[in-house]
This record gives C-alpha cells, structure tokens and sequence, in this order.
C-alpha cells in the first residue's frame, strides 16, 4: 500500500512537472506572438527584453499631425539636445562643461544643473516656460559636441514619442511591438511595408490614422537598463536604422485643434492640479473640437492602478449630474410642456423618492434652471416621460458616438478618435417608465452618463437652428507634398423633427441666467459675458464623491466658443474648480482673440505696404 502511493506521488509529480513545461513552452513558443489583453496584445518575449534594452526614438519616420494653423503638433525633425539620467558624481565630475551648455541653450543656470540632476530618463531638454524641445540653432551643434559629456547627445530628431507634447492623449501612443504588428498589420507585413519591429499607434489620432502616418524608416538610440529600469550611463549608447522591405510616404493629418487654445486648456488644467477630468473646446460655428485636453496626464505617476493617463476622458462617459437639467428644458420647451415664467413651489423635498434640495420657495421655471432646483426637473421629467427624454437626449447628440465619422481609407465606419464612449440615458434593464426612475434620470442622475465631448456638442446644438452637429477633430489629409487627399466633411445628425428656434432661444436664455443671478454667478466678472450650467453628480458606492461640471458658452453677445468642464471624483461637493477652470479657458481665448486679431492686422498692412512699393516700383519704371 506504502508502495502504491509513492508510485501515485510520483506521477502526480511527473505530470504536474509536464503540464508546467508544456505551459512554459506554450507561452515562449506558440502563444507570444499573439498573446491578446484587454484590446491589447502583449509581447511576452519582448517584455521580457525591455527589462534590459531601451530605446530613444530619433526619428519615427512618420507622417506629421499639424494643428488647423499649420502648426506641428506631433514634432519635426529638428537638432536637439538630448541629455541621459547622471549620478551625483557624474554631474560634479563634468559640471563646468554641463554649466557651458546651459549657457549654450540659454537656460536658467540654477534650474538646468537642477534639472540635469533630477532628469531620470534620456529625453530632449525643453526651456521650463515650453511644450516643445530646444531646436539648436547648427553653431551651438558643434560646440556642444566638442565639449565631450557623456550621456549628452545632440541629434536630429523628432522627438515624437515625448509624454510631454501637447494633447498627448489626442495625438496618441506609438509603440514597437511584434505581436501588435502580427496581429493588426499582417497583410501589411506579409507585402513589406511593415517589419516586425515597427513603430505603430495604438492610441488616440496615432491608431485611427495609422495607414495614413506610417512611413516605414526609424531610427533609434538603443542603450541599456539596469535591474530597477534606469539607464545605465557611461555605456555608448548605439544608433540602429530599422527599414521595412517596401517604405512608402507617409502622409498628413490636419487637425482641428488649435496650439495656441491647445496650451491654454492644459496650462489651466495644471494650474488648478486637476487629478482626474476633461476639459473640451468646441468652435460654435464651425463645430470643430479646437481643444482637447485630459487628466491625469501620460507622464504622471498615478497612484489608483484603475486609472491610466493614456485614457482620454475628454470622450468617456461620466455622470453628469444637473447639466442633463438642459435636456429636460429643451424637451420641456420644445414641446409646450412649460414657459419660462410658469411657477413651481421648491420647497426642499419632492415627498418622494428621497429626492432633496435646497429650499428655493416658490420660483418660475426659468428660475428653477438657473438655481438648479431639483424639485422642478424632477417633476418635469414625470410629466415627459421616459420616450421623450430619450428622444430629446438623441436630438442633442446623447447617448450615442458623437465625433465625426463616415466612409474613409476602406472603412465605412471610419472613426476619427477611437476610444470614444457612447454614454447613457437608460440601462437596459431599468424600469425606465417609473416615476422614480424619470425624477432621478431628469436631474442627470441614476443611469444617466455623459462624455464632455457630448456635453460641449450639446451646448453648441442650440445654435444651429435645430441641427446637432457631428465634431471633426481631424479636416483633411495632404500628401507630403502639400496636396489635399481627403477633407473630411462637416455633417449633422440626421432628425425628422428639428427642435424649434424658440426653444433653443429660450434656453440659450436660460444659461445667461445661470451666471447672472444662478449657481455660476462666479463668472460674473469673465472677460467676455459667459453663460452656461452648473452640474454636480454625487458618484461612488456610498455617494460620497463627485463629478463637478460646468458647460456653457461665450461671448454671449456673439457665441464664438463652447466649452465643458469636468472635474471628476473629488471628495467636497461645493468644490469650485470646474468654475474657474471655465473661466480660465474663457479669459484666455480672449486674450487670444485680440492677438490674432493684431497679427492679421500687422499682415494686411505688410502686404499693403509691399502692393504700394511694388506699385510706384513700377511707376518708376
């Protein structure tokens, strides 16, 4: 018997060490090419090696992403300085020609041997007032390679894969990764456009236009880790040229995003040390998203492992709280349900449902909005019913993919942003008729979900006599000639019954009310007349944290630009953050206005000027 069961530990042994070398082997062999997470595939060989060897990309070989100036927004080839992480000891040993290349580069001497000291990765230097690296004019090339630091290094490079560029998750990620390439591009790789070790996007305008951007040619400086990932420095670093079989020219996306608007929008959102939230820019006219910015940024260390910086939240769905109050009052108006001057009693409680909130007395509908009465929506949405809140949330781009998209580059359903989130009005499973149900869902609470995207797209709705409009992020793509290959049209939802003028008048009315006598009376003293709604979404198990939103519009005497503002989870409900993040945006803009404004002055009479002298040239003549 004692017999018997040694035998039975020994094959339960010998098949438990099989089953774990074939799975070994499974993993290194078979399953690494294709290993699939989330929507992600993971390169386990790869990973594996990255514990040792890095890279910093010189040139991606990539087409550029502009803004809609004919700005750069992804970088160009240009001759930077890029300086490797130093110990104390290597810092004090070259500090006098380290001090000389600050000198160089005009950078503040106390805050570059600061900067120098603290740098923990290779990465181009940048002045601390820039979003772009130093482009070093060909002199200073030399003379700071004559002064022989190691771990400095001046190339020219494009510095595309930088976490500190401007709206870096609009942009997106490039990474090198073989199973990806397997994976998404195998056609691509099987007729040599493609080499295993491509650099591809995987996120944001990077992923959408990735046939568009991908040229074939790259350049790398390859260097070594130690065993904690920091670059071991005094070790040459080595240049390696990775060529597809068959490279072609990559081409051009113009985007819609303006840079000077683009800065203002992270400058804000860095300011106010906003942790988590979106802010969005929507020109009214045009309709095209001109600033896009989301926090946590992509080169912040975030301590929630839920949370990942390289997530848009600019298109993610959040709840919104009472700027949903603006579908109820468009559907409210629009249908004759209420006037502005109808009279509600908003006495605190509605006596039902346990929906609470300050007590208002007696108020008029209008009233109502720009006090945020919860009692008035609540009853409203009652009296609308499910059918037509949802079918007003539609008309204003809700509860659905609001960003341009159509038929581009082989795909009918193309889309501009991949990651964008639909939001929410009802879920499935709710009992969407009960009265409960509507008083919780009319003050943008209960199901309800919103992106900023969508909540900017809404405010804008109201100024297009009744057509809600389908943002473009990207206009058009040229070739790298400069030729137009595809502009991307304006486009609209398409409704049967537009909402009426008077309706979305009334409401445009409303908003100024807000600022004027209501919850966002901290605007008052904007640089331009704002208008617009205040929300607040208690969110969490216990209710106990909060979305802070604002969305509205300015200038009020002439609607140029919508904005929104999320600021999402913070732990007070009367935070004000989301207020002055508006307000900061707004003033901004404005100040930007009256620079354009002076520029293309300055250019008319340039142009003027050179017209007369051409003129009385030829006179002479």
């Amino acid at each position: 018997m004692s017999k018997r069961r040694s035998y039975g530990w020994v094959s339960f042994l010998t098949i438990f060490l099989v089953v774990i070398i074939c799975r070994l082997s499974w993993l290194q062999l078979i399953s690494t090419p294709s290993a699939a997470w989330l929507e992600q595939d993971i390169d386990l060989v790869s990973q594996a090696q990255d514990q040792q060897d890095r890279e910093y990309v010189i040139d991606s070989g990539r087409g550029d992403i502009w803004d809609r100036r004919g700005r750069v927004l992804s970088g160009e080839p240009d001759w930077r300085l890029v300086v490797f992480p130093m110990t104390d000891e290597q810092v004090q040993h070259h500090r006098t020609p380290l001090e000389q290349i600050g000198v160089l580069i005009s950078y503040p001497q106390e805050e570059w041997m600061k900067w120098v000291s603290e740098n923990n990765q290779p990465q181009a230097v940048r002045l601390p007032s820039d979003s772009d690296p130093i482009a070093l004019a060909e002199e200073i090339v030399q003379e700071i390679k004559e002064l022989h630091v190691p771990g400095v290094y001046v190339l020219k490079a494009d510095d595309r894969l930088n976490s500190k560029r401007l709206a870096r998750q609009v942009l997106g990620q490039v990474v090198r990764s073989p199973s990806l390439v397997q994976a998404k591009h195998q056609e691509e790789l099987d007729n040599g456009q493609y080499h295993l070790q491509s650099l591809i996007g995987v996120r944001g305008l990077e992923a959408s236009f990735e046939p568009i951007l991908h040229g074939g040619k790259e350049r790398s400086l390859q260097y070594i880790v130690d065993g904690k990932g920091q670059s071991v420095n005094g070790l040459e670093a080595k240049e390696k040229v990775w060529l597809a079989e068959e490279p072609h020219s990559p081409q051009q996306v113009y985007t819609s995003l303006d840079r000077d608007i683009q800065e203002v929008v992270e400058r804000t959102l860095e300011k106010e040390q906003i942790a988590e939230g979106a802010v969005v820019v929507q020109e009214i006219k045009s309709g095209d998203i001109v600033g896009m910015g989301s926090r946590p940024a992509v080169d912040e260390t975030v301590l929630n492992e839920e949370i990942n910086p390289w997530d848009n939240r600019a298109v993610m769905e959040a709840t919104p709280g009472s700027i949903f109050k603006t579908v109820i009052a468009v559907a409210a108006l629009d249908t004759g349900l209420v006037r502005l001057e109808d009279r509600f009693h908003c006495k605190g409680d509605l006596g039902r449902y346990g929906l609470t909130d300050s007590k208002h007395g007696e108020l008029s509908f209008a009233e109502g909005y720009a006090k945020s009465c919860n009692i008035v929506f609540a009853q409203l949405a009652e009296q609308l019913g499910a059918d037509e809140i949802e079918k007003y949330a539609e008309k204003l781009g809700l509860g659905q993919p609001i960003l341009w998209r159509g038929n581009f580059y082989h795909e009918k359903e193309f889309q501009q942003l991949p990651g964008e989130q639909k939001g929410l009005i009802f879920a499935s499973q709710t009992a969407k008729h009960e009265k409960g149900v509507l008083a919780q869902t009319g003050i943008g609470q209960r199901d309800v979900k919103m992106t900023p995207v969508q909540a900017v797209n809404m405010v804008s709705a109201l100024f297009h006599g009744g057509q809600t409009i389908t943002p473009r992020v990207v206009r058009e793509v040229r070739t790298i000639d400069g030729e137009t290959s595809f502009a991307f049209p304006r486009q609209a939802l398409k409704t049967e019954e537009p909402i009426s003028k008077t309706a979305l008048q009334q409401v445009q009315t409303l908003m100024k009310d807000v600022v004027q006598t209501g919850t966002g009376m901290a605007l008052k003293e904007a640089t331009w007349s704002l208008a617009g709604k205040t929300g607040t979404a208690q969110i969490g198990v216990d209710k106990d944290r909060y979305n802070k939103w604002f969305v509205g519009y300015g200038p009020t005497d002439s609607p140029r630009y919508a904005v929104s503002v999320v600021v999402n989870s913070v732990e007070e409900s009367d935070d004000p953050r989301h207020l002055r993040v508006f307000k900061e945006v707004m003033d901004q803009i404005a100040q930007l206005e009256k620079k354009w404004v002076e520029a293309e002055k300055k250019v008319k009479q340039a142009e003027a000027k050179k017209k007369d002298s051409l003129g009385k040239e030829k006179g002479e003549e």
